[in-house]
C-alpha cells in the first residue's frame, strides 16, 4: 500500500446519507438544514462530494436545490481575489525563472 492511500480520508457514510436524507426533502427544509446543505457543498470533503453529486437517486433535487442557492454556492469576490492574485504571482515567478 502506497504512503498517500494511508493517509486518505475514509468517506463518511454518516454524513453521505444524512446530506442524501436532506435533499430528498428538499425544498421541505428549515433554514438551519439549508445551510447544513450548503456549508457540506461548500466545504466538505471532495470525496463525499463527489459521491452525492453523481447519485442519481436525488440528482433533480440536488440541481434545484443548487439553482435556488446559487449565490451562496458560489466563491465570493475575496475568494476570487485570492485565486488571481495565486495566478498573477505564479505568471510572475515563472516568467523570471525563464529569464535566468
Amino acid at each position: 500500500m502506497s504512503e498517500s492511500s494511508k493517509r486518505s480520508v475514509p468517506v463518511d457514510p454518516g454524513r453521505l446519507a444524512h446530506m442524501e436524507a436532506l435533499l430528498k426533502r428538499y425544498p421541505d427544509l428549515v433554514q438551519i438544514e439549508r445551510q447544513e446543505i450548503i456549508q457540506f457543498l461548500r466545504k466538505g470533503r471532495l470525496r463525499d462530494r463527489g459521491l452525492l453529486t453523481c447519485n442519481q437517486s436525488i440528482s433533480d433535487e440536488l440541481e434545484a436545490f443548487r439553482n435556488d442557492h446559487d449565490r451562496e454556492l458560489s466563491l465570493s469576490w475575496g475568494e476570487i481575489s485570492v485565486i488571481a492574485l495565486m495566478i498573477m504571482l505564479s505568471v510572475a515567478a515563472a516568467a523570471s525563472l525563464w529569464r535566468i
